[in-house]
């Protein structure tokens, strides 16, 4: 049992601190020397830093308990005092104290990417000055290192207007007394008009002053010297050796890695340091991939740049040893764990090629994204399968739409066939065939299948009024596969009501532009073969929408002729239609490569000219 207090500390005289007060602390004698006291003790002191911003703990044991004492001063207690007569049968205690922070160095984290918009040297002073200096004192030198390295106005105090209107109203009050002498009275009104004149051009020019922008020292021309002082300022203030984390170097340009480089090697680590040095206390840490900074100076100079000249800047060079399959196993699980979402999620990431630190945790978040978007989009009845039932299926659509988009586009495009393609693909996988990086991902989630149905749902994460009333995914691959029957099953089994929204189901096709010319054609033609299903209002504007389509189309040739006119039939402007459509097939017709148009019917062709050339006498002479 454990009780937070206040008190003074054992260890600094006069001075309050919050402590961790261990009241009693016992093991069963059947479960004692195994270690389970010690657990406990330092998962205590654990918490206290953690919940309670503790920074001593202390606890009373009996002077006879030599095992218990033991075990306190391996854990860093000390005996601060005897306390007699503490227990109930008289015998003494010892009061034990430790401290729970850490406080045999401090620790300067610097961010190289985060500031490298701006100057290095200057951005590193101020973070050093942040973390090393306390109270007044810090505040103070910060704004000095601003004034001094970044002073970019010219200011004033307000107090600048007052004293200048002062001081030239006595200069014009004495001159006025010279050159008036006693009569300098009968003249005041002049005298005040003068002050007024004179306090206009003093505000006027004070003000221009003020906001006039005077570029003294650009940050990134910081002179070496003053760079040099102002950090050794900042040191001599820390007691205690200082450890300095410069991180993310590799993600900086070219200029911004060889300012740091050279700052750190010739000015805040030089290679000689005197005995009474405040770099004596100073480590420096530069966390980089040796490799992309090697590469990135190499682009910046032109030449091949070896990682030996790279060493040279540094004492000591530490590798990180290789990420195992058992180390990233045991890494996602702490992510998946401190994220809150299922271990099979990152499994699933860990297939897709998502098999680093960095990138496992961009997985992580954008997952907890779309998975909350999806939830929410669910209780808003905008998304047809609870995500909660479905993390995997979640997981793996996301590993395709991050990792292999083009597979994801033709998903979108075509879910059905697509999916039905990867199916067959993944049989010869089966089969011993290597397919690739994508098909193994897929081999590997086989058991997370996704149903057919609800696979426009899982791609677009909602879904739409009209797609909850009739069955989109087998409608497109009806339509794309080009069967008819299977079309004219689906209509068959949707009411009257449900199928006017085959308006919004061919305009949400036609709007997609991942549909090439072969595929509009497709989509159109199906779009006039559903005017025979839609209400007599819904027909008029579908029809409205295909026409549009139609005009625009590769090839007018290609599309059957009455299905043309039977959708002019239900537009507006039937006459302006006619004309478009003719003039467009007229261009085709008379087009030097109409003969080479690749799957040109003739029959289609001979049917745009009898139902539109011929039929129309002012054409007809022409084409004789």
């Amino acid at each position: 049992m454990v009780r937070i207090e206040t008190g003074f500390s054992d260890f600094h005289r006069f001075k309050l601190t919050r402590k961790g007060h261990v009241v009693s602390i016992a093991v069963l004698p059947e479960h004692r020397l195994k270690g389970i006291g010690k657990s406990l003790l330092l998962t205590a002191m654990e918490k206290m830093v953690e919940h309670y911003k503790c920074q001593e703990t202390f606890l009373e044991v009996r002077v006879s308990n030599t095992a218990a004492i033991s075990l306190y001063k391996k854990l860093g207690y000390k005996e601060i005092r005897r306390i007699p007569y503490y227990y109930l049968d008289g015998e003494d205690a010892y009061l034990m104290s430790r401290k729970l922070k850490d406080e045999n160095y401090g620790v300067v984290y610097f961010n190289a990417w985060k500031y490298s918009e701006d100057s290095f040297r200057r951005q590193f002073l101020l973070e050093s000055a942040s973390s090393i200096l306390k109270g007044r004192k810090k505040k103070k030198t910060e704004e000095e290192i601003v004034e001094r390295f970044y002073r970019d106005r010219f200011r004033l105090s307000p107090w600048s207007i007052f004293w200048t209107f002062v001081i030239l109203s006595l200069i014009i009050w004495i001159v006025c007394a010279f050159h008036y002498g006693k009569e300098v009275g009968n003249y005041i009104g002049v005298y005040i008009g003068a002050l007024n004149v004179v306090f206009m051009i003093a505000t006027y020019l004070l003000d221009y002053l003020r906001n006039a922008t005077l570029k003294i020292i650009k940050p990134q021309l910081v002179h070496p010297e003053q760079f040099e002082e102002e950090f050794k300022a900042i040191v001599k203030n820390s007691k205690t050796p200082v450890v300095f984390i410069i991180d993310d170097i590799d993600r900086c340009p070219s200029h911004v890695i060889m300012d740091v480089l050279d700052s750190v090697k010739n000015f805040l680590a030089p290679p000689f340091i005197s005995a009474n040095s405040p770099y004596e206390k100073c480590y420096f840490i530069l966390a980089m991939d040796d490799e992309a900074v090697v590469k990135i100076l190499e682009e910046q100079r032109g030449k091949n740049y070896e990682k030996e000249e790279l060493y040279k800047f540094f004492d000591v060079v530490l590798h990180l040893p290789p990420l195992r399959p058992g180390d990233l196993r045991e890494f996602t699980q702490i992510i998946a764990r401190d994220a809150g979402v299922p271990p099979e999620v990152v499994e699933i990431a860990i297939y897709g090629g998502f098999d680093t630190p960095r990138k496992i945790k961009h997985f992580v978040n954008t997952f907890n994204a779309y998975y909350e978007m999806a939830k929410e989009r669910f209780r808003n009845e905008k998304f047809a399968v609870d995500p909660s039932e479905s993390v995997p299926l979640v997981a793996k659509l996301l590993v395709i739409k991050m990792r292999f988009s083009k597979q994801f586009e033709a998903l979108v495009k075509n879910p059905i066939s697509t999916w039905k393609s990867w199916t067959n693909e993944l049989r010869q996988r089966m089969e011993g065939k290597d397919q690739g990086e994508f098909i193994e991902f897929l081999w590997r989630t086989q058991h997370i299948d996704i149903p057919v149905e609800y696979l426009r749902n899982f791609l677009y994460m909602k879904l739409c009024e009209w797609e909850k009333k009739i069955p989109v995914e087998s409608l497109q691959n009806a339509v794309l596969e080009e069967n008819e029957a299977e079309f004219r099953e689906l209509m068959g089994g949707l009411s009257l009501e449900n199928k006017d929204y085959l308006v919004d189901f061919f305009r949400d096709m036609l709007y997609n532009r991942a549909y090439g010319p072969e595929d509009t054609r497709k989509i159109i033609t199906f779009g006039c073969l559903s005017l025979d299903y839609v209400a007599s209002q819904k027909r008029n504007s579908l029809s409205e929408i295909l026409i549009q389509y139609i005009i625009d189309s590769a090839s007018i040739l290609r599309l059957s002729a009455s299905d043309i006119k039977k959708v002019i039939e239900h537009t507006k402007n039937q006459s302006e239609n006619t004309r478009r459509i003719i003039e467009k097939g007229t261009r085709e017709l008379t087009s030097p490569n109409v003969s080479q148009l690749a799957g040109l019917d003739p029959a289609k062709v001979a049917e745009f000219i009898n139902v539109f050339i011929n039929s129309n006498t002012e054409r007809s002479e022409e084409w004789k």
